[in-house]
């Protein structure tokens, strides 16, 4: 369902599903996989700094999971656009 809702750019949708399915469930992989539509879906409604975190959880959680250079690539990202530039430069130099 939530993936549909971001599929369709219903972000605050996704965001009230993706609680339901984390309050349900503790499975590492379904709870990677929630992180990941969190932050896509604050990306959306351009919520950047809510977005670090559950990027940083995934990429603590998965380092080098299916998602983890996206996710730290969006990571340096939200936190440029959130002001934290210092540490978006850091992240620069870690990917380069």
């Amino acid at each position: 369902m939530a993936l549909a809702q971001l599929g369709s750019q219903d972000y605050e949708s996704a965001l009230k599903t993706l609680a339901n399915v984390q309050a349900l469930d503790q499975e590492k992989d379904l709870q990677d996989g929630v992180r990941v539509a969190q932050a896509l879906s604050l990306v959306g409604l351009k919520r950047y700094a809510e977005a670090i975190a559950p990027l940083k959880a995934y990429l603590a959680s998965a380092p080098n999971g299916p998602e983890a250079s996206k996710c730290r690539i969006q990571l340096m990202v939200v936190l440029a656009r959130s002001d934290r530039l210092d540490e978006a430069l850091q992240m620069h130099e870690l990917l380069s």
